[in-house]
């Protein structure tokens, strides 16, 4: 009876369902709130694994463009030390060839001045000589055929006074024919007078032939010594004439001997001044092969450089490839620290999840439980009010 009253005993009942409703209300605060906790745990999870998301693709395209970067100027130099390299080395070659070319032409150029000017100074030498030749030939033969023609004119005057001389032995002989006919006459007269008489006719026939032939006689003597005075008058001109052809001759070949004097002091100044040429061609040739050797010493100078150039860009691109590779280990660290963080925050977001399903899971068994509770505590109330009931109507009746 006493249990039948206590279990119809409505104050001891609600204080046996005062702490399972505080138990379950703060069953359902802390479901709630391990709720909330959870979204927000995985909020904040999949902000991080988001953010993280984000920043590895980030990373991965700034190593990516970092990576394509460096490689495009590892390219570049390579492609331009390569450039330089064929520039250069096509510069060398021409520098080499143009090098030999100017030599070739230098030695070329040389040979052919030194020809030339040996062919010059030979045909130089050999006109000078068959000039000098030829005048002096020309001289010869004249000075030969100015002599012959004197020889010519002095026979030929030698022979005319020969002649004039042999006209006056004539002149002479016939004088004497004369005198000796002057006396045969005589003494034919003589005779004649002597013997016997003749004619007047005769007389003045002979007188006048003898007069006639006297007369005659003296127009040839006297044409005979006009003939013999301009005979020794162009004797004596010619006599002066020779003497002033051989002044004139002497002249001519003191001043031949002078100009062949000058023409051998010009022809040996021209042979100075060949040999200066030859020399002034040497020194040339000399200069120009300093000057291509200074270029050539400048061109390895140069090529020196370069190769130094060469080997610091190399050093250069050496280093920046250490570089390269440095900060991608450092990438490739810092992405394996983001996959080992990403795994750990996975990992706990999977524990997290774990722990929440099993608070979800406790929750939910208390909250069955409670349920069930609740269920026997509304049965157990009807019940009870089901035999409070028939308890008042029993004491009704």
């Amino acid at each position: 009876h006493s249990r039948l009253e206590e279990s119809f005993d409505p104050g001891r009942h609600n204080n046996n369902l005062q702490p399972l409703s505080e138990e379950l209300i703060k069953a359902n605060l802390g479901r709630h709130e391990a709720e909330r906790m959870a979204r927000r745990a995985q909020e904040n999870l999949e902000a991080k694994i988001a953010d993280l998301e984000k920043a590895r693709a980030m990373d991965d395209l700034r190593a990516k463009d970092e990576v394509e970067r460096l490689n495009w100027k590892v390219e570049r130099a390579r492609e331009e030390l390569e450039d330089e390299r064929g520039r250069y080395e096509e510069r060398l070659r021409r520098l080499e060839e143009q090098r030999s070319l100017d030599k070739q032409r230098s030695e070329e150029e040389l040979r052919r001045a030194v020809s030339d000017e040996a062919k010059r100074q030979e045909l130089a030498t050999e006109r000078l000589v068959y000039q000098h030749r030829r005048e002096v030939e020309a001289l010869k033969s004249d000075h030969d055929r100015e002599i012959h023609m004197l020889r010519r004119k002095h026979e030929a005057e030698i022979a005319s006074l020969k002649a004039s001389s042999g006209e006056r032995e004539k002149l002479s002989e016939l004088t004497a024919q004369m005198v000796a006919h002057m006396a045969q006459w005589e003494d034919m007269a003589n005779a004649v007078k002597g013997s016997t008489a003749i004619t007047e006719q005769m007389k003045t026939e002979q007188l006048s032939a003898r007069e006639n032939f006297v007369k005659s006689l003296e127009t040839s003597m006297k044409e005979q010594q006009r003939q013999i005075e301009v005979e020794r008058c162009k004797l004596s001109e010619l006599t002066r004439e020779i003497e002033e052809e051989q002044k004139q001759h002497r002249l001519t070949r003191e001043t031949e001997s002078q100009r062949l004097q000058l023409e051998h002091v010009r022809l040996q100044e021209l042979q100075e001044t060949a040999r200066q040429m030859q020399r002034d061609t040497k020194s040339a040739l000399v200069s120009r092969e300093t000057t291509v050797e200074v270029a050539v010493r400048d061109l390895n100078e140069q090529k020196l450089a370069l190769e130094s150039q060469r080997k610091a860009f190399e050093l250069d691109r050496e280093d920046q490839e250490r570089r390269l590779r440095s900060e991608w280990e450092k990438l490739r660290c810092v992405q394996k620290s983001t996959d080992l963080s990403l795994m750990a925050t996975q990992r706990r977001a999977n524990e997290a999840e774990a722990a929440v399903a099993r608070h979800r899971d406790r929750a939910a068994a208390e909250l069955e439980a409670i349920e069930r509770q609740r269920v026997q505590v509304e049965e157990d109330t009807a019940e009870l009010n089901r035999k409070l009931n028939l308890l008042r109507e029993q004491e009704a009746d």
